[in-house]
């Protein structure tokens, strides 16, 4: 038994499908990427301890990306900046 099970009480099943699931676009198809009913997945949704766990993936995977975004925020805003400062926009070029 791995830590992480000695600490919870969320099965080994669960605990496995959490990464599909929250992974995945929708609970449909975290539900067949994790190979379990979605009736089975909406009664785990009501454990607290299931849901804690759902919660506390899903937002470490949001923090990654918004990570991911301020490093780029920087680039994007001065590019965007260059584009505006443009003198002539690429229609005009083209002879629109």
């Amino acid at each position: 038994m791995s830590k992480t099970q000695e600490k919870s009480k969320l099965t080994a099943r669960q605990l496995k499908a959490i990464p599909h699931i929250v992974g995945s676009p929708t609970y449909t198809e975290g539900c067949k990427k994790a190979k379990i009913n979605k009736t089975t997945f909406y009664k785990w949704l009501k454990e607290p301890e299931f849901k804690a766990e759902l919660d506390r993936q899903r937002d470490e995977i949001a923090a990654e990306a918004f990570g991911v975004l301020s490093q780029s925020l920087t680039q994007a805003v001065e590019a965007l900046v260059g584009l505006l400062g443009q003198q002539r926009r690429p229609a005009q070029e083209a002879g629109c």
